[in-house]
């Protein structure tokens, strides 16, 4: 908040970084942008070397767009970004947030190469996982090994959720580190890693010593609404068509329901790419329309006394459907007794 950097990017020609001189190493070894303009001050927006950007682009005129709504954040406060706008002048500034967003949902061959990468690390960190996983041992040990592996393999961001045991299913991510995993429990696992700037997540899960008959009847029916949701994305549809898809079939399942996972988080599942969470919503309040390139996080589920079973799938949206990245299976996994 201190040292904003701001990226400029004119209608026309190379953009320009308006960056704090603290960065200059930083950018030096790793910005692929060569105009950079520095300033020094600290705590107050960089105002005269945002004029001088804007100057080198050509835009001292003209219309200047910022991405002011739809979940994302200029890095100021309200009263520094009120200067920004005051210098410019308030009647030049428009909102382009929802125009940014339409470009990032659509993925190119090389983002969806990284992203497909991405999810065939995930696939196989959960695999070594459930390798990992015996009864009796406490939960800390399995984010400890989760964190230890991608440390070792040199991954870019990431993130570990686990919940595990009776009166935990309900929590996406239970803060239970000493918990021990007992014959019967399910641990539910949510996992993410960040390959080439492009994410990728499953969550999975598996019973120690095997699961029940109810478990497993449970966990197929969820999956299959899972897959239900998948087929019903295209290009063309309504992500409220998406959301109607999984919810139907959601309503469908027999089963002592402690948690509406949708229900609570108001939605089916959202976008995933440069970051792990990141519109469009599978909701019903939704309306945008999917577009080849996008990547949807489709995940319809529910919480119940005995597990939690939320299974989330990929699915790229292409000219002639949608296709699902490298994934996990969704069936539970039998884990080790000892």
């Amino acid at each position: 908040m201190a040292r904003p950097m701001l990226f400029v990017v004119p209608a026309e020609g190379e953009p320009v970084l308006v960056a704090h001189r603290f960065r200059t190493q930083l950018l030096e070894a790793h910005s692929p942008v060569e105009r950079v303009v520095f300033y020094s001050q600290l705590s107050r927006p960089p105002v005269e070397a945002l004029l001088q950007a804007l100057a080198d682009v050509g835009a001292a005129e003209g219309r200047i767009g910022f991405e002011l709504t739809n979940e994302s954040q200029i890095f100021m406060s309200y009263g520094d970004f009120d200067a920004v706008r005051q210098a410019i002048g308030p009647n030049r500034i428009e909102d382009v947030a929802k125009e940014t967003w339409l470009i990032r949902f659509r993925r190119d061959a090389v983002e969806i190469d990284a992203q497909k990468r991405a999810a065939e690390a995930v696939t196989g960190l959960i695999s070594e996982c459930w390798d990992f996983v015996r009864g009796g041992m406490q939960q800390r040990e399995l984010t400890g090994f989760i964190r230890k592996r991608v440390t070792e393999e040199g991954w870019g961001a990431h993130y570990a959720i686990v919940s595990a045991g009776p009166g935990n299913y309900d929590f996406c991510g239970a803060w239970t580190p000493d918990h021990s995993f007992a014959e019967g429990e399910m641990v539910w696992i949510d996992l993410g890693v960040e390959i080439g700037g492009m994410c990728a997540a499953y969550s999975r899960a598996g019973v120690v010593g095997g699961p029940s008959a109810e478990q497993a009847r449970v966990a197929a029916a969820v999956a299959q609404a899972t897959t239900i949701g998948v087929d019903a994305c295209g290009p063309h549809v309504h992500m409220s068509a998406v959301a109607t898809a999984c919810e139907t079939a959601l309503a469908g399942i027999d089963a002592p329901v402690s948690s509406d996972i949708a229900w609570f988080g108001t939605r089916f599942g959202h976008g995933m790419g440069i970051e792990f969470i990141e519109p469009p919503h599978i909701a019903a309040y939704d309306d945008t329309v999917l577009e080849p390139g996008m990547v949807l996080a489709v995940e319809p589920g529910i919480a119940t006394p005995f597990g939690r079973f939320h299974f989330r799938q990929l699915a790229l949206v292409t000219d002639e459907g949608r296709e699902l990245l490298p994934a996990p299976p969704m069936e539970l996994a039998f884990l080790k007794s000892r």
